[in-house]
């Protein structure tokens, strides 16, 4: 995913910013440091999603923006308004109703059954790495541009997984004709979802773009239901629209 989303932004980056190749050292300071996180949480996810059912592992990443109120103050000085705050914590009672199903095991029994479960508790971690690796990706930004950040930490990403495939991964299949079918167009994707997201970085506070790009989730519910089949897909529901609407709150925050 990360190699074909590298082959797009690296010749974008060229045409848009011939000139703008980051020299800055606190620019691959704070790249590498995201890289870092982000090649555990590349496979974290990854793993969350396969063992996993997909409407109940992603809503999980929504609690990202919640660590982001202590990282981002700290890495690039930005403090939401207390609207942004109410927005961000409104998503975190969408976490908690995820399992509201839980409450007869006892009141916190929603939160801590996500870390008894192994694929939820792999998302959880990668929603704490998250909190810190997008403040590190804004100061990279900050330090250089949007574009050239975006081509340069995917193309490391290709690069320091592509061991990791080689010895873990299918290789023969990912790059059979049925295996590129996939891989070429989540490449795609992937690219430009990065660049928008980095872009936004650029514009606005880290944990507000972090929560507008968050209600991804209510259409990875409904896709765990149509494609998937998955149950209990009502309660996961409605904690998706939970998030959806603390994301409104942080959208309303970042208009003031």
């Amino acid at each position: 995913m990360r190699f074909f989303a590298a082959l797009i932004l690296v010749p974008f980056a060229l045409f848009i910013r011939p000139e703008g190749f980051p020299h800055d050292h606190w620019f691959w300071i704070a790249t590498l440091g995201s890289v870092a996180i982000n090649t555990v949480t590349s496979v974290l996810y990854m793993h969350a999603v396969q063992i996993a059912p997909l409407s109940l592992v992603l809503p999980i990443v929504t609690l990202s923006p919640v660590f982001m109120l202590v990282t981002s103050p700290l890495i690039n000085h930005e403090m939401p308004s207390w609207l942004g705050v109410l927005g961000i914590l409104l998503t975190t009672c969408g976490t908690y109703a995820l399992n509201l199903h839980k409450t007869s095991e006892g009141v916190f029994a929603p939160i801590t059954s996500l870390w008894k479960e192994e694929g939820t508790r792999s998302m959880l971690i990668v929603a704490v790495l998250w909190g810190v690796s997008a403040p590190l990706d804004k100061l990279a930004i900050k330090h250089a541009d949007p574009y050239w950040y975006t081509a340069v930490s995917h193309s490391i990403l290709a690069i320091v997984l592509f061991p990791f495939m080689l010895r873990f991964g299918q290789t023969k299949l990912a790059m059979s004709q049925r295996g590129l079918k996939y891989l070429v167009p989540i490449g795609l994707l992937s690219a430009a979802s990065s660049l928008c997201q980095f872009m936004a970085f650029s514009m606005i506070l880290v944990p507000y773009a972090v929560g507008i790009k968050r209600t991804s989730v209510l259409w990875g519910v409904l896709f765990g239901k149509l494609v998937f089949k998955e149950d209990k897909i009502r309660a996961r529901l409605v904690a998706a629209l939970l998030m959806v609407a603390g994301t409104v709150v942080i959208l309303i925050s970042a208009m003031k």
